[in-house]
């Protein structure tokens, strides 16, 4: 299962994206600023399915079994390549090999870029593999 924060204020784009096995709960988040909105939601996801091209692998650091997120500072991904099955199925979902990540399907993506408060979001693409 995996999990993110979500502002309640920039929520409303992936409510309409939640079926699936993910839910979004309201939780608040005590911050020490004052004057900081602290309603939140959680985007609790179990949709899994294998993502990763076994073929076009990020490298894994040696005594890790999982991936630990796929940090990169472009925008595009330059050495993971994703399988054309995992495109299938809900919005959101993760992967079994990858930690820190949740993927979201490109109507999702498009969806929250076009949203008024996408400046705060940070999404990466990733390649998909032709076979």
């Amino acid at each position: 299962m995996a999990f993110a924060h979500i502002r309640e204020d920039v929520a409303d784009v992936p409510w309409a994206f939640v079926p699936g096995a993910t839910v979004l709960r309201p939780v608040r988040i005590a911050l020490r600023e004052k004057g900081v909105d602290t309603r939140y939601l959680i985007l609790l996801t179990s949709n899994i399915r294998p993502t990763i091209d076994p073929d076009k692998p990020e490298p894994i650091p040696t005594g890790w079994v999982k991936r630990v997120g796929l940090k990169c500072t472009g925008a595009v991904h330059p050495k993971v390549k994703a399988l054309r099955s995992a495109l299938d199925g809900p919005a959101f979902w993760t992967d079994p090999t990858v930690n820190y990540t949740i993927f979201v399907n490109d109507d999702l993506a498009m969806a929250q870029k076009a949203a008024p408060l996408a400046r705060d979001l940070v999404l990466k693409k990733i390649r998909v593999s032709e076979a």
